[in-house]
């Protein structure tokens, strides 16, 4: 039944969830110049996609349009999804709740559902597979998935959508350098089939030579540039023309001649601006590495803290997440070590072992511009702070090289912030990226961090991990982000001791010392990026700050036990109450709750103390009757009410006894002259008595009453002379 209605509402959910999320995806149109987008810096993170020449000058230069996506996270999102055979969806994403996860297979244009799938997914998960249900899949698609509430059915995040699918998208990426003129054709690895840019048909492409045509200054932000020993290839160039030049190690010039000089064999070019378009007719770069490659300079460490090298990354399988498990694919981590390290007033000692991966994509034709950038981390630290104190801890200068052209760098550094002396170990695991593209603006990327320590503190203590990384593809003007980020988790311990006897406490604490607390994974995140010399390509986040609670924690010092989960050795007030069919309180009555016998006191009630859990009872009386029924005690108070009976069969005997109707969390009585009563939950008005208040004192609702019936959140009630005389229902 579930699946038939998840296939019916799936095309409407798909376009409710567009609407629905507006506030998340408010679209600025201010403009900003690009003096300040080869690079913007920030306190915790400055992320910059560049280049190392005038190759990359061509795409920094853009960006009028400004759009805030995913301003919030609820730890909900859908991350990427790839058709991986004709009928079945793999699927990345996270979860804090019990959810199901939707995949819609539309026409191209991306209005018209053709097929879908759904799953059952659980909190905590991070990958799955989702089957199409379809008998014939159409051979282009537009792609479609997001996560809505099992019960409702509301959408818990924005749609994620694919446009890979598609005949034109398909076409862009199976297309290799030998589908191009040779000699137009810019490699930047030895596979054929990814990472290289086809220059238009008006560039002029100069073959590099060994013994002409020396590059001998460089100066991007001016568009100077100075070439000796310059053969004709060179020297007949003349202003207008485009041309490009691969030299050195893998570096590559790219100028539009404003001007050029010749004094003898030595040129002097000044550029003008120019477009990505005028250049390039097709770029595809989909590179990533990881922390096994990176070149590592640790010499410039601050005091305190020293560089090991590279070690074995030791395996979490026996660390249990509560959100998003992620890391690169390397095995081998950095391993700092950290000795009286001054952190504000504060020393810190112990060691961080990192792990850092970086992935990124450009995709560019004349109809489809794409950037992609991901940053992945794992920190595994045990740390000892002497005094309260915050600030960061740079670590080693890390730089990446995938692919020749293409150089990632990255200065991590950890950030501590505590109120209390404290010692704290876990691994801190997460990514911050984004994807933005001219049909779908930016989506963000970044996952809720993961947290899994091993702490005993009372107060809070912030750890997290600040990213400063720069990019550089071919050139600065390729692309450029400016990103900041601190992401971490904060933990809240609070001492907790057992309170004097109060005979009135909803809830009784049998640890005299323990330390309640819980742990919240927190994201400062910002994004701006632009790619080409395309007004329209400009994507803002502004800055957005969310927590998302990971999980609580207890450390009993009574019991010596340490748990992610709330304390389990409290208990929690239940009371009992016992009527008879005319609704009067039985005192003396036995109830029996599991394997414990109480009995009534002159109110008819039986006040004890239970901790979490499924609990039955019993009551009975012999010269009244008996009733039976069940109890879950859920980290509060419960009162519930039983009404004995003679006559349990289908809740009561004949017309002129008690009949009684148990729903799921309240209950309903007809005395013996047909009053009904009602008691318990009332959410919705399921009473019946036209308020939502709840009661545990039996309500008169009406009179000549014969049969009543409960359910989980509904009732329903007959009287002798009228079919159906009354309805409460939610």
């Amino acid at each position: 039944m579930k699946k038939r209605i998840i296939s019916f509402l799936t095309s409407f959910i798909m376009i409710f969830s567009l609407v629905a999320y507006v506030p998340m995806t408010n679209v600025n149109a201010e403009s900003t110049t690009a003096e300040n987008q080869s690079e913007i810096s920030a306190d915790e993170s400055d992320v910059s996609i560049e280049g190392t020449n005038s190759f990359g000058n061509l795409l920094t230069d853009s960006l009028e349009e400004k759009m805030n996506q995913q301003e919030e996270n609820n730890g909900c999102n859908i991350f990427s999804i790839e058709m991986i055979d004709d009928s079945t969806a793999a699927v990345s994403f996270e979860t804090l709740q019990d959810c199901m996860l939707v995949v819609g297979i539309y026409d191209e244009a991306g209005n018209t559902m053709l097929a879908s799938g759904s799953l059952e997914v659980y909190a905590g998960e991070t990958d799955t597979y989702v089957d199409i249900e379809t008998d014939s899949m159409p051979e282009y698609f537009y792609l479609k998935a997001f996560l809505i509430d099992t019960d409702c059915f509301r959408p818990l995040c924005n749609a994620y959508e694919s446009p890979n699918y598609t005949q034109e998208m398909q076409e862009f990426l199976a297309k290799t350098i030998e589908d191009f003129d040779q000699e137009k054709v810019l490699s930047l690895d030895d596979d054929n089939t990814n990472n290289f840019a086809v220059f238009s048909e008006d560039t002029k492409v100069i073959p590099q030579t060994e013994d002409a045509n020396n590059v001998v200054y460089v100066d991007d932000e001016n568009n100077i540039y100075v070439i000796e020993d310059a053969d004709s290839s060179i020297t007949s160039l003349q202003a207008g023309d485009t041309f490009a030049y691969k030299y050195g190690n893998n570096d590559i010039l790219i100028v539009k001649i404003a001007d050029i000089k010749l004094d003898g064999t030595t040129a002097t070019i000044t550029g003008e601006d120019t477009s990505l378009e005028e250049v390039f007719d097709y770029i595809k770069i989909d590179t990533e590495s990881n922390s096994a490659d990176a070149e590592v300079d640790a010499s410039d460490l601050e005091d305190g803290i020293t560089y090991e090298g590279m070690i074995e990354s030791e395996g979490d399988s026996e660390v249990q997440t509560y959100g998003v498990d992620l890391g690169g694919s390397t095995d081998l981590s950095l391993s700092f070590k950290m000795k009286d390290k001054k952190l504000g007033s504060a020393k810190v000692s112990g060691s961080v072992d990192l792990k850092v991966s970086a992935s990124a994509k450009v995709y560019f034709s004349s109809s489809y511009q794409y950037i992609e950038l991901k940053l992945d981390y794992s920190a595994k630290a045990v740390l000892s702070l002497s005094d309260k104190g915050n600030g960061k801890m740079p670590l080693a200068y890390m730089c990446f090289s995938p692919i020749p052209g293409v150089i990632i760098e990255v200065t991590p550094s950890i950030v501590v912030e505590t109120s209390v002396k404290a010692e704290v170990s876990g691994t801190l695991k997460g990514c911050v990226g984004f994807k933005a593209s001219n049909t779908e603006g930016m989506v963000n990327l970044t996952k809720m961090p993961t947290f899994h320590p091993e702490i005993k503190i009372e107060g809070t203590i912030f750890v997290g991990i600040s990213l400063e990384p720069k990019v550089k593809i071919i050139s600065d003007k390729i692309a450029s982000v400016s990103m900041t980020a601190k992401v971490g988790a904060e933990v809240k311990g609070v001492l907790s001791q057992k309170p004097e006897n109060n005979a009135n406490a909803s809830s009784i604490h049998e640890c005299k010392n323990c330390i309640d607390g819980d742990i919240n994974a927190k994201v400062t995140l910002s994004i701006e990026a632009k790619l080409m010399n395309w007004d329209k390509l400009k994507f803002t986040l502004n800055p957005v700050n969310w927590t998302v609670k990971i999980c609580d924690f207890y450390f009993s010092y009574d019991f010596a036990e340490f748990d992610f989960a709330s304390c389990p050795h409290y208990k929690y007030k239940v009371t009992v109450l016992v009527i008879d069919p005319d609704v009067s309180k039985v005192q003396g009555a036995a109830v029996k709750i599991d394997d414990e016998e109480y009995q009534t006191d002159e109110n008819g009630c039986v006040t004890v103390y239970l901790k979490n859990g499924n609990y039955k009872l019993t009551a009975q009386k012999s010269e009244v009757g008996k009733a039976q029924t069940t109890l879950t005690v859920d980290d509060n108070a419960v009162k519930i009410s039983m009404c004995l009976y003679k006559n349990s069969s289908n809740g009561g005997g004949n017309s002129n006894d008690c009949k009684l109707s148990l729903g799921g969390a309240h209950s309903a009585a007809i005395t013996k002259d047909g009053s009904l009563y009602t008691w318990g939950d009332n959410n919705f008005g399921r009473l019946g008595d036209g308020t939502t208040t709840r009661s545990l004192i039996p309500i008169k609702i009406m009179d000549n009453v014969q049969s009543v019936s409960l359910g989980g959140a509904h009732s329903a009630a007959i009287t002798k002379d009228c079919p159906l005389l009354r309805v409460a229902i939610s």
